[in-house]
This record gives C-alpha cells, sequence and structure tokens, in this order.
C-alpha cells in the first residue's frame, strides 16, 4: 500500500512524502506520525491519491 502525504515547508514549497507499506495499519501509523510533527517549518498539507500525483508529474 503506498501512501501520499503532500507537505508544506517553510518557504512555501511543497514537498511530496511517499510511503510503501506492506499493510494498512502501517501505511495509517507513518500519516498518524507525520500529522503529529509539531514542527512550524513543516505542516501537512493534504493526503493525495495515486492519480493526483501522476496528474501533478505531468504538470
Amino acid at each position: 500500500m503506498k501512501v501520499y502525504v503532500l507537505t508544506r515547508v517553510v518557504n512555501n514549497d511543497f514537498i511530496l512524502n511517499i510511503g510503501v507499506f506492506s499493510t494498512e495499519e502501517k501505511a495509517r501509523g507513518f500519516t498518524e506520525k507525520m500529522e503529529a510533527v509539531k514542527n512550524p517549518l513543516f505542516s501537512v498539507v493534504h493526503h493525495i491519491t495515486e492519480m493526483e500525483v501522476d496528474a501533478l508529474l505531468k504538470e
């Protein structure tokens, strides 16, 4: 299972974080850890689908 998390960093750039996990439970743990980061320079913006990732890469 792939998980894509789009994050915004300090200068309003975006980073796409990708995790690949064997179970849905492990994937959920990854996204929960990402959301739990309390760093003002880093914020989770959006959980996106593989189709949305493909569309972004084509732009």
